[in-house]
């Protein structure tokens, strides 16, 4: 059963490392991801600068989003987790699923009623670390 708990702690690891990783790119970013502006069919140059600014702010706050999932996860995994309290493992399914579910609509919503091609199959293979990792922790039990 350990290894049960060492492959969820793996996938949880995963899903908060590539979430943080999404939201330092989001944050940082000079222009709004090439898929959003497929999606709004234009370039950033030709977007005027108030456009931009509220742009890189909507982007800045999913990097917000992003952020804060990975860093409750990581303090899930480093403490309660590690314990073996129950009610930490439904969490830490709970807050990335929400998150990443969530991306998941917005971002099949852009694929199907854009030209864009976000992706979407990223988010989906978060989405299924994020079961998978749940999935593992209640089979080891501990």
């Amino acid at each position: 059963m350990k290894t049960f708990k060492i492959l969820s702690f793996i996938g949880y690891s995963l899903v908060a490392l590539a979430g943080l990783a999404m939201g330092i790119m989001y944050t940082f970013a000079d222009e709004i991801m090439p898929y959003h502006l497929d999606a709004l069919g234009s370039s950033w140059e030709e977007l005027n600068s108030g456009t931009q600014w509220m742009l890189l702010n909507y982007e800045r706050s999913v990097a917000a989003g992003f952020i804060t999932t990975s860093v409750a996860l990581f303090f899930l995994l480093l403490f309660p987790l590690r314990k073996g309290e129950t009610w930490s493992k439904i969490a830490a399914f709970v807050i990335p699923f929400v998150e990443m579910g969530n991306m998941a609509l917005r971002t099949a919503s852009v694929s199907e009623n854009t030209p864009a091609n976000p992706p979407l199959v990223g988010v989906i293979s978060l989405l299924s670390i994020t079961f998978i990792s749940f999935i593992f922790s209640i089979i080891s039990r501990r």
